[in-house]
């Protein structure tokens, strides 16, 4: 029973911080697709109470279509692929990190990847979109906690 409770405790917390980090790594992101689609520098402002950030940039800039699309999809793509590629290191290594890091990354990476469409699409909705993909990932990885829970059933000490 102990272990059943740290391993989930310590999934909890990997989820918690995985998606603490990424709030700061997305809006970097924005940062970086605004700069490729060729807009100026911007900021970043957070409402930490809420843990949402907002990208902007300067006051009176307009943007192209095509530039917006860049933009906005700038965060959670660059999101998406920096956790992705953590996620793909936690299960390709050979000292395999705890399953707990790889299932908070693959829920913020497939997240991520759903949110930069709905926001380069502009759809109102894509905070749901970004809820059913980090949900999907979740129900694809408990499975796999669970396996992991009865293989060390036998080894656990007092």
């Amino acid at each position: 029973m102990r272990l059943f409770f740290h391993k989930w405790l310590d999934t909890i917390l990997a989820i918690v911080v995985w998606q603490l980090v990424s709030l700061p790594i997305h809006e970097l992101g924005h940062e970086i697709g605004a700069r490729l689609a060729g807009l100026p520098a911007g900021y970043a402002t957070y409402n930490l109470s809420l843990w949402q950030g907002r990208h902007n940039l300067p006051r009176g800039t307009e943007a192209s279509d095509f530039q917006t699309v860049i933009w906005f999809a700038g965060g959670g793509v660059f999101t998406a692929l920096l956790t992705g590629l953590l996620w793909w290191r936690a299960r390709t290594t050979p000292t395999r990190w705890d399953l707990n890091h790889e299932m908070a990354l693959a829920m913020v990476w497939v997240g991520e990847a759903a949110y930069a469409v709905g926001e380069a699409t502009r759809w109102e909705y894509k905070g749901w979109l970004s809820l059913v993909a980090t949900l999907g990932a979740m129900v694809y990885y408990i499975p796999q906690v669970w396996r992991w829970l009865e293989a060390q059933n036998g080894h656990e000490s007092g």
